[in-house]
């Protein structure tokens, strides 16, 4: 199977995947990079991901663009530090133990404040703040109004979370849409 070209545009390298996507590297990962078919990742609210198959004996294994570059040790995990999985330059990529890369998430898509980490309290009839602390949920206080729930959250996101702290500013809707304007920046910019 030919292997499609990487294509190089000053320091950043745009690595076609299938089903229309590109993954976006550092010019200097290209040759590495370029060895290799990638194929786009893709799942129901998902960000896409670039992987590749290496056949080992009868099994497929896959591999992350993001984890062959960075090649962490086992049990950890790479994360995109703006959220965005085809944003594999190596400024965007770091190290991280599962539950930090979890904390780095954004807004679930199934929430209906359009804050994180806030939710409506029916018994109480106000804005519910709380954060997932090592697998526990723990109550931050109920306010009158969504926006103070989430500075609430915001506050003990900081303070638990530290650079992996991720406020959800923006709804899915927007996180999809900003994606899609990305991706098309992405596909003319790595169009030879």
């Amino acid at each position: 199977m030919k292997i499609k070209e990487v294509t190089i545009d000053g320091d950043i390298a745009f690595v076609p995947l299938t089903k229309g996507f590109v993954s976006i590297i550092d010019s200097a990962d290209a040759e590495l990079v370029g060895q290799f078919n990638w194929y786009a990742r893709t799942g129901i609210r998902e960000t896409p991901y670039a992987i590749r198959v290496d056949q080992r004996g009868e099994k497929n294994l896959h591999i992350g663009l993001h984890r062959m570059l960075l090649n962490p040790p086992k049990g950890l995990h790479v994360d995109h530090v703006d959220g965005n999985g085809l944003n594999n330059r190596r400024s965007n990529l770091r190290v991280a133990t599962p539950a930090e890369n979890q904390r780095n998430r954004g807004l679930h898509i199934n929430n209906t404040s359009g804050y994180k980490g806030v939710g409506w309290d029916k018994q109480r009839g106000k804005w519910l703040a709380q954060i997932e602390l090592s697998g526990k949920t723990t109550r931050l206080g109920r306010y009158a109004t969504k926006e103070l729930a989430h500075a609430a959250y915001c506050e003990a996101a900081k303070m638990h979370f530290g650079q992996f702290a991720n406020f959800g500013n923006s709804s899915y809707q927007e996180d999809a849409q900003a994606m899609s304007d990305w991706l098309a920046t992405c596909r003319k910019g790595g169009q030879s």
